[in-house]
């Protein structure tokens, strides 16, 4: 009997620090009581030496659709900017668009020059900016991947970022 508690005592601490290290990530819920589970970036805010300090994004939802199949839904008035805390970490993707090769990532301006632009020096020192100047109509036409990143994210007392997460979207 003794044996038996043992073991059990030793898998519930072993489950217990499994759960410890399970994120708690961020739920935007609107006005009607909706749930919105993924932030999407749409902005890199810069401090100094180009280190991303901050990003500014809104949340959204799969929703499925018999006629369209998984097709995003954008929280209204979901757009926010919040600040990454010094102890943020990420995991994302170390090729574009490859979501089984995650790796750890603690400056998001140096992992998007690295994966999304082959590392240039040619960059050192400047921004990176999220556009597009495609008309709606070509948009809704064609398969198009602008970069948006589309993440899960952790948040701590202070509203900060503490831990981000990327996410393979069906629509992206």
């Amino acid at each position: 009997m003794k044996k038996v508690l043992t073991v059990i005592l030793a898998l519930t601490l072993v489950l217990a620090s499994v759960a410890a290290a399970a994120h708690s990530f961020y739920v935007f819920t609107a006005a009607d009581g909706t749930t919105y589970d993924v932030f999407v970036v749409t902005k890199l805010n810069y401090g100094e030496d180009h280190k991303v300090i901050s990003v500014t994004g809104h949340f959204e939802r799969v929703v499925s659709s018999e006629e369209t199949g998984d097709e995003p839904d954008t929280a209204p008035d979901s757009e926010t900017t919040l600040n990454l805390s010094p102890e943020f970490e990420a995991l994302m993707c170390e090729e574009p668009n490859v979501i089984d090769s995650l790796i750890k990532v603690t400056d998001l301006y140096q992992w998007f020059v690295d994966t999304h632009l082959g590392g240039t020096e040619e960059l050192e020192g400047r921004e990176l900016v999220f556009q597009c100047d495609l008309p709606d109509e070509e948009k809704i036409d064609g398969n198009w991947d602008f970069g948006a990143l589309y993440t899960k994210i952790e948040v701590n007392p202070e509203n900060e970022i503490v831990y981000m997460e990327a996410l393979y979207m069906p629509w992206a």
